[in-house]
């Protein structure tokens, strides 16, 4: 079965919507790796534990043991390329914040791109579709202003 890539573009609050989109997975009951720069990705901790006064999202870092990083719906990693992350913590879900793309491993179902306002963020997101196309597989376009 092909991966299945979906591109949410013009998001005005990377972070905050990564939070939300986060939240969905886990509660489709899909377990989630989230791959991106390291301080997008401290931001999106804080997200995922302050969200709301009474929950947040189980999450933890992918240098957890790995007791812990099986209990937790979500695992945010440091790693700084997109094919390392996914090889070192397999998820069948992974949300990029902005990490290049290399191969997508066949472990992956569903990847999940954001593509924030600026046009850096414009730019690096058109690279990104056309890796997928080069690889075979067709995006689904979504608009980042409507909620996940």
């Amino acid at each position: 079965m092909a991966t299945q890539v979906s591109f949410y573009t013009g998001v005005p609050d990377v972070v905050a919507y990564a939070q939300r989109l986060a939240r969905k997975v886990v509660q489709a009951a899909q377990p989630l790796l989230v791959v991106g720069p390291s301080a997008v990705l401290q931001a999106v901790d804080v997200q995922l534990w302050t969200f709301a006064d009474v929950s947040f999202v189980s999450h933890a870092w992918d240098d957890a043991p790995a007791s812990q990083q099986r209990r937790s719906a979500v695992v945010l990693s440091r790693h700084s390329d997109w094919t390392s992350a996914v090889a070192a913590t397999p998820r069948p879900v992974v949300l990029n914040l902005g990490l290049p793309l290399g191969q997508v491993p066949s472990s992956v179902q569903r990847a999940l791109e954001l593509v924030g306002l600026e046009a850096e963020a414009v730019a690096a997101g058109r690279a990104q579709w056309k890796r997928y196309l080069a690889l075979g597989l067709t995006p689904q376009h979504m608009l980042g202003s409507q909620a996940p």
